[in-house]
């Protein structure tokens, strides 16, 4: 290398990793950097850490330590093997599963896994018991143990760390003892295999045409085309080398990780060796130099993976900006790098001034620098302190302008000679005196000052310097000075703006005077036109053309995003390059394009300094600021090779929860689910802080959406069907590829097409009904008014048939026993007539009561019936009970069922009267399931129906009277008694009418009921 690499930016605990010992490294296809550690797996986008743990329950050894290679199949999982198994994260589901818990034959606690994927398979090494194949389809396991002639020069002593790679057609490449040889295992004969010669080496890793064998002793390059073999060895103690781990990048370096002597970089094409280890006094070195894992990402950045210290990146590629420095640091003599002035010598070397430390000589190449402060003098140190130019005369000489005013440099001697101006001017130490100098075409040098300008004059060999304190307007604030090729000189200053001067004699005269009143702050003339002079201020750029005396400005409106500017270099593209105090400012001419880089993309702040900007002979551009220096060449910049970034979409989250997407092509949601937030992770580690995304809704936005805000949120979208577009830049303005996701947002049912075509054949179908029913009004008026009449006429067809048998046959009894007792005056006789008299009066009661309205429902039968069953039993010596509910909902009965459940309940006490010999009557009534139920119960002698059916008219009658009112009843028994249960139907009233019981819904129960009379 010919540049100092870049710093390295370490991730530890304090910035989400789980751990700071990291094992393990790897790179997924998206481009998600995974972190294997002693406490879980961590996965890394750039800005967040995931990480993932296995649970465990308490008191028991966590199996989340991850050892050996960590690995990705062909499905995204994720796979590493420790003495606890094999485990995977599992990206359909995001989380970490065991796949196998303890590995077959794998035994003791040293033992530790490595994985590599050939296929569906996942090979395990033992450093005990050989190789092991996990077929990932079966999710079966076969075991290819050591042979006995391999463990054999097993000594784990002279080995303590396992020694695994995989080489050309997926050989796994191991060692069992130190000085022994190596050997192979063939996964596709399944044969172990003696490896080549040779064999010096602990460890072997293959890199391009080269295989690398390194070991405590150092590090031997095998050249398998060639087949030529070169050893080096390693500085530092051989304890405490012990390599660990080798990779190889694509400029053909060999980077090494040690057991504790940090990272060794050997470059194959010059054969040099670099040491890079941990520092304290420089805060971006390596955090500890115990490096178990090594990797290198599709972006040129080395990973290094320390035991206790996190994980540490080195970009490898040829930085866009070069810094100083690299370190706060790393240049202890400089109080700080506060940069005024630059100037590049013959040898490349950066001359550059400072503000407070003199000026300083650096080489890039090695970091080297020396510093001057002070220089001697007859009258003792002198300090030089601020630094505003440094210049090189056509005789050769060195100009310094400082504190004190300008002296000449002899870079081979290390010496300063006094250029002396007259008049004396008086100086402040602590402040800057000389800001500008440039040699005239007539020979003379023109310097710049706080108060003025000086001529330089070579005189009788020596140079000498005179100035205009007294003469206005030229002794004001010098900030820059130049020359046009007319030879008109310019000057810009504080206060008065821009001078054009002539030379009159010794002295200079003010032709004309510019932009009086503005902070101008450099002058640089077109390399194209030589008659157009480019202005900087603090109000932006402003363009003199000479010709026609006239002036046109450019700022914020036309594409500048800062207006504060401080130098102008222009590029052999004839481009403008520019420092503000919002970083470098890019602009093409021919396209009227700009292009800002802020500190983001490597600047050493976003604020600059005036006369801090050089272009050098070698062509390379140089920018001061307040924390350092950048340089770069301005010619290879935009040639600059660097890979396509990886973009993921990450936390996709519908009303704030997060919706795991990756196994679905689509995603369908509710349209109470329309508020979407996302965050776009761009997969490029190089520079994270400069990275760009850009997002497009399709079917919502009008055009892409470009920011340095990795989220977005999207509310109160509508329903419909979208598609979500997304894409990163890295810092070198690479754009990805676009990554979508589609997802669809229903809409309510209301205002779906089925639900407008059920509304509209709704609406037809009510308009048919209405009409039908308008034009039916007045058929059903007329069939309701027939069915009163109907109902009418059953009703008096039913009480004429009462009043014939019950009234009509009493009054005949009655009539035959009086013409009985005419003859016979039998007063036995009398007693049937006053008996028959009495119940026709009872049937009179009743008729009346079952057609009285009042009574229409289960509260007037209950206390009815309670009345009526007290009175028939009480003249009989049985105890009876009687238990009616005292509170009642409002269910109506029809007349028909009043008398038929009365007169059922009626016959049903008779009957036991007479026939069952009872001591005991129990009569219940209650309402279950919207049903009126009767339960009457004795504890007579019982009977067998089968035996009274022929002659039992009785229960005819109380199954035909409850089958006529859609009832149903049961009858059991026994020895111990008989139990009659009957019940019927309730319904509420409607309408405010009672349902009447007709003929026609009678016959309708009738039909409907499953009783078996």
């Amino acid at each position: 290398m010919t540049e100092p690499i870049p710093r390295y930016e370490t991730i530890g605990v304090n910035e989400g990793l789980s751990q700071s010992s990291v094992y393990s490294i790897l790179q997924d296809r998206e481009g998600f950097m995974w972190f294997g550690t002693g406490d879980g797996l961590n996965r890394y986008d750039g800005s967040t850490i995931r990480s993932y743990h296995l649970p465990a329950p308490l008191g028991t050894v966590p199996s989340t330590f991850v050892r050996g290679n960590l690995c990705e199949d062909d499905s995204g999982n994720i796979w590493f093997a420790n003495e606890f198994g094999l485990h995977c994260w599992n990206a359909q589901r995001d989380e970490l599963e065991t796949r196998m818990a303890r590995v077959p034959e794998i035994t003791g606690y040293n033992t530790f896994l490595t994985a590599c994927i050939e296929g569906h398979a996942l090979w395990l090494y033992s450093n005990i018991s050989g190789i092991i194949r996990y077929d990932l389809l079966r999710k079966t396991c076969q075991s290819f143990p050591l042979p006995d002639s391999i463990k054999e020069l097993q000594d784990f002593k002279k080995l303590p760390f396992p020694n695994f790679s995989i080489g050309p057609e997926n050989r796994i490449w191991f060692k069992v003892y130190q000085d022994g040889p190596f050997h192979y295992f063939d996964t596709h004969t399944l044969r172990y295999e003696r490896g080549v010669e040779p064999n010096e080496g602990e460890f072997i890793f293959f890199g391009k045409g080269r295989n690398y064998l390194i070991s405590a002793k150092g590090l031997g390059i095998y050249d398998s085309l060639s087949h030529s073999f070169t050893w080096h060895e390693l500085p530092g103690s051989q304890a405490s080398v012990a390599p660990l781990k080798v990779v190889e990048d694509r400029w053909g370096r060999a980077w090494i990780g040690t057991f504790n002597d940090g990272i060794f970089c050997y470059e194959n094409s010059t054969g040099i060796l670099r040491h890079y280890v941990h520092s304290n006094v420089k805060l971006a070195s390596i955090p500890i130099d115990l490096i178990p894992s090594i990797y290198i990402d599709r972006a040129d950045n080395l990973w290094a993976g320390t035991d206790g210290g996190g994980v540490s990146r080195l970009d490898l590629k040829p930085p866009r900006f070069h810094l100083f420095p690299l370190n706060e640091g790393d240049y202890p003599s400089l109080s700080d790098y506060f940069i005024k002035c630059f100037y590049e010598d013959k040898q490349g070397l950066i001359w550059f001034g400072t503000h407070n430390d003199g000026f300083c000589i650096l080489k890039t190449e090695t970091g080297k620098l020396e510093n001057f402060k002070q220089y001697p003098s007859p009258t003792g140190m002198k300090p030089i302190r601020v630094v505003g130019t440094i210049q090189e005369s056509a005789d050769g000489k060195i100009w310094i302008g400082h504190t004190l005013g300008f002296s000449l440099f002899d870079p081979e001697r290390k010496t300063f000679e006094e250029v002396p101006v007259t008049p004396v001017s008086s100086h402040n130490l602590w402040g800057g005196y000389a800001w500008a100098l440039i040699q005239l075409q007539d020979g003379r040098m023109l310097g710049g000052t706080n108060s003025g300008i000086v001529v330089f004059q070579k005189k009788s060999g020596r140079w000498q310097g005179h100035s205009f304190p007294n003469t206005k307007p030229i002794n004001a604030f010098v900030t820059s000075l130049c020359q046009m090729k007319d030879g008109s000189v310019w000057m810009a200053c504080k206060g008065p703006g821009v001078l054009q001067l002539k030379a009159v004699g010794d002295s200079f005269v003010v032709q004309k005077n510019y932009l009086n009143g503005l902070n101008v702050r450099g002058l640089h003339p077109d390399e194209q036109d030589d008659k157009v002079l480019w202005i900087t201020s603090s109000n932006g750029l402003a363009r003199l053309d000479t010709r026609k005396d006239q002036l046109s400005f450019i700022g914020a409106s036309d594409g500048l995003s800062n207006t504060y500017i401080y130098g102008i270099l222009e590029d052999k593209l004839h481009n403008f390059w520019m420092s503000t105090n919002g970083g470098l400012i890019y602009f093409n001419r021919k396209e009227n394009q700009f292009i800002t880089y802020t500190y983001a993309d490597g600047l050493q702040s976003n604020e600059f300094n005036s006369g801090a900007y050089l272009k050098g002979p070698s062509g390379r551009m140089y920018f001061g600021g307040v924390r350092g220096f950048n340089w770069f060449d301005p010619n290879k910049l935009a040639y600059q090779e660097t890979s396509i970034p990886g973009v993921a979409l990450k936390d996709f989250r519908v009303n704030g929860q997060i919706e795991f997407y990756k196994h679905l092509e689509q995603i369908t949601l509710p349209y109470t689910q329309n508020n979407i937030s996302f965050s776009i992770a761009v997969l490029d580690y190089s520079r994270p802080e400069a990275n760009r995304v850009a997002y497009f809704l399709k079917g919502w936005d009008k055009q892409w959406i470009e920011s340095h805000n990795h989220e977005a949120h999207y509310s109160n979208l509508p329903p419909g069907r979208y598609e979500l577009f997304v894409k990163g830049r890295n810092a070198a303005g690479v754009w990805s590829s676009v990554h979508s996701l589609k997802f669809q947002i229903q809409a309510p049912f209301w205002e779906t097409s089925l639900f407008y075509v059920l509304v509209s054949i709704l609406i037809l179908s009510i308009t048919v009904v209405l009409l039908r029913y308008f034009l039916r009004k007045k058929l059903r008026e007329q069939k309701r008014i027939i069915e009163r009449q109907n109902m009418l006429m059953t009703e008096r067809g039913r009480i004429s048939k009462d009043m014939h048998d019950e009234i009509g046959s009493g009054l005949t009894r009655i009539a035959m026993m009086s013409e009985s007792l005419e003859h016979s005056g039998n007063k036995e006789l009398t007693g049937k007539i006053s008996s028959a008299a009495r119940s026709l009066s009872q049937s009179m009661g009743e008729i009346v009561w079952a057609l009285n309205p009042t009574q229409d429902s289960v509260e007037g039968l209950l206390a009815y019936l309670r009345e009526q069953l007290n009175n028939f039993l009480e003249p009989f010596n049985i105890r009876h009970s009687i238990h009616f509910p005292n509170e009642l909902p409002k269910f109506p009965l029809s007349n028909v069922q009043r008398r038929n459940l009365y007169l059922t309940a009626k016959e049903t006490v008779g009957n036991m009267l007479k026939h069952a010999q009872a001591n005991s009557v129990t009569i219940r009534a209650f309402i279950k399931d919207k049903r009126l139920e009767f339960e009457v119960q004795d504890d007579g002698k019982g009977f067998h129906e089968e035996q009274v059916r022929r002659s039992a008219n009785g229960l005819r009658n109380i199954k035909r009277r409850i089958l006529e009112i859609g009832g149903r009843i049961e009858i059991e028994s026994s020895e111990e008694g008989t139990r009659v249960r009957f019940s019927i139907p309730l319904s509420q009233r409607k309408g405010g009418r009672h349902l009447l019981t007709t003929f026609f819904t009678l016959h309708w129960l009738q039909r409907k009921n499953t009783f078996d009379a």
